[in-house]
């Protein structure tokens, strides 16, 4: 009989030192479940944060593209001003030398026309003069 004592006594000695290692499983179970909720409230924060900084990434990359396109224009228009810019200046160039070109024709007519002019008072006079003095020698 002591036998039996003896082993239902083992038995509850074993039954408290299951029931102590169950209660100490199901705290380190608590405190895995508080760790796992503290994670998942983590991961929570972090796919926000993501999320937002994944909304601004995309607004900056919508500015950029419009900034960009933007200069795009601006340098269509720059190229277009100066391609009109040179093409004036060599019309202007070319009228310019246009212009030279009828002064200086202008400026030989005019010689030859003032030539002309002294001429044709200088041929006489002189015809008239060599006249006169023919008549002295005569």
């Amino acid at each position: 009989m002591d036998s039996i004592i003896q082993t239902v006594h083992d038995h509850g000695e074993r039954i408290a030192l299951l029931e102590k290692s169950d209660e100490k499983t199901r705290l380190e179970i608590t405190s895995i479940n508080e760790k796992l909720g503290t994670v998942e409230r983590s991961q929570h924060k972090i796919e926000s944060t993501l999320h937002d900084v994944s909304r601004e990434t995309r607004s900056v990359i919508r500015d950029s593209q419009d900034m960009t396109r933007g200069l795009f224009k601006s340098q269509e228009l720059v190229i277009s001003q100066l391609a009109t810019a040179f093409e004036n200046e060599a019309g202007r160039q070319h009228k310019e030398t246009t212009l030279n070109v009828e002064v200086q024709d202008k400026q030989r007519d005019r010689v030859w026309a003032a030539f002309g002019k002294w001429s044709a008072i200088i041929v006489p006079t002189l015809g008239g003069i060599a006249t006169i003095i023919g008549y002295f020698y005569k």
